[in-house]
């Protein structure tokens, strides 16, 4: 269109493209996903060059040598790949299309437009499906390569032997994988972590023929019908050793990404600071600012009448932040109660600390518990006169009356002791639209909650 503007931000509701870091978890982890799909497949390939090595041996006679043998075996993946991508391709598209009712209804809670099938996106996923399949048919090719041509025309099974090699290989692998998923963790890196992962999977996978071998060494002790199937695993390694490997490296990265994002969670736990006491529900609304940025005129009895009717609540309290004059409108300002110096922690979270500061930053006192609470008060600061202090805290009556006796005489509530000196506490407040702001000393008394001010 003549004399258009060019978008160049998102349009709303759409997200952002991806980071490359976010696009290198991406990548790792369907990574992680092919891997599994070709050493589940791979012994079903296995099994076909086991079943057709008479076959295999005889296009060997007939002048075929290993490379032709090969190209015969993944072919095959090629073949079933494709077969395989249309097939899931057609089944998911009439899936997603027969779905889209449950979809909204259950997941979205949303009517949606309609939806787009992307070719591109579709190509790639075809790709990555003859992809897994020819990775799949690649160790079977390689054994078909090597086999016995008279123990094939014959109808002979010949267990080809094991290099020590690949066990080496592993064991590096392992090592390495466990080291630098170690380091991710501690570091809280994911793509470290997935790369680590990642070579970890693929040594245990190299080891996996060595540990079947052992196993069946072992199974003297067993009973029989065990020791026979450890035997068997051991005499088809080429099929029982892919088999073994997806399940060990799905346990593998199950365990380890499930102890990260546990860890994770647990951090996460405790770095959140509670503002109220559980059963209380705070509803914002901005009644100030230019009027674009005002929301619609909030009525307090409708936010009653719907708090009682959904919540099951029999009080409602209307809640005032901390407002200052501006030059046409008043405008926010952030109250925060101040730590003495004496008392606030000298390492900040955005430190790069070494190990030794690291270690006396955990023995320091100053710095024990999440960071919000040695190095700022929390974020919800109301102004009362004292009507709002049992909705905000469980205090009882007497410390309620306590504290109601400081709010008006012009001082404040806060949640951590640390901030009273002497009875005294330091307020910090900045405007909106200032970046300096002014302190003062007022009375001060603490009751477990929110700030109130």
């Amino acid at each position: 269109m003549p004399g258009a503007a060019r978008l160049t931000t998102p349009a709303p509701g759409l997200s952002s493209p991806l980071s490359a870091e976010e696009t290198g978890n991406v990548i790792l982890v369907a990574g992680l996903g092919l891997l599994e799909v070709v050493l589940l497949v791979g012994p079903a390939f296995a099994v076909g060059v086991r079943r057709r090595r008479r076959d295999l041996a005889l296009v060997a006679v007939a002048g075929g040598d290993p490379r032709h043998l090969r190209r015969i075996v993944l072919a095959d993946g090629v073949v079933l790949g494709c077969a395989g991508a249309v097939t899931g391709m057609v089944l998911g598209v009439a899936a997603a299309l027969a779905g889209r009712p449950l979809v909204e209804q259950y997941l979205f809670q949303q009517r949606m437009g309609g939806y787009r099938i992307w070719p591109g996106a579709l190509a790639v996923i075809a790709g990555v499906a003859v992809t897994a399949g020819v990775l799949a048919a690649l160790a079977p090719a390689w054994t078909a390569a090597r086999q016995d041509v008279v123990a094939g025309l014959a109808g002979r099974r010949t267990t080809p032997p094991h290099r020590r090699r690949w066990l080496v290989v592993g064991v590096l692998l392992v090592v390495g994988g466990t080291a630098i998923a170690a380091t991710g963790a501690a570091r809280s890196v994911p793509t470290v972590l997935l790369v680590g992962l990642v070579l970890g999977e693929l040594g245990l996978v190299c080891c996996t023929p060595t540990l079947l071998g052992a196993i069946a060494r072992a199974g003297r002790a067993l009973p029989l019908a065990p020791r026979i199937a450890v035997r068997d695993a051991s005499r088809n390694r080429s099929s029982a050793a892919p088999a073994v490997s997806a399940v060990l490296a799905a346990v593998a990265g199950s365990v380890a990404l499930g102890s990260f994002l546990a860890s994770d969670e647990a951090r996460a736990t405790t770095m959140y600071p509670q503002t109220l006491p559980p059963g209380r529900v705070v509803v914002y609304h901005n009644d100030l600012g230019a009027p674009a940025d005002r929301g619609p005129r909030l009525d307090p009895a409708q936010v009653s009448r719907a708090a009682r009717t959904h919540l099951g609540t029999d009080r409602v309290v209307p809640l005032t932040e901390a407002f200052c004059p501006g030059p046409s409108a008043p405008v926010f300002c952030t109250v925060t109660a101040v730590l003495p110096p004496e008392r606030v922690c000298p390492y900040q979270p955005s430190d790069d600390l070494g190990a030794a500061a690291q270690r006396r930053a955990r023995a320091d006192p100053r710095c024990q518990g999440p960071a919000w609470r040695y190095h700022g008060s929390t974020y919800l600061t109301v102004i009362d006169d004292g009507t709002a202090l049992t909705a905000l805290t469980d205090a009882g009556p007497a410390e309620a009356a306590a504290a109601t006796a400081v709010l008006r005489a012009g001082g404040a509530v806060v949640n951590d002791p640390r901030y009273l000196h002497d009875g005294r506490l330091t307020v910090r407040v900045v405007p909106e639209d200032r970046g300096v702001g002014r302190t003062a000393a007022v009375p001060g008394y603490v009751l477990p909650g929110v700030d109130v001010r």
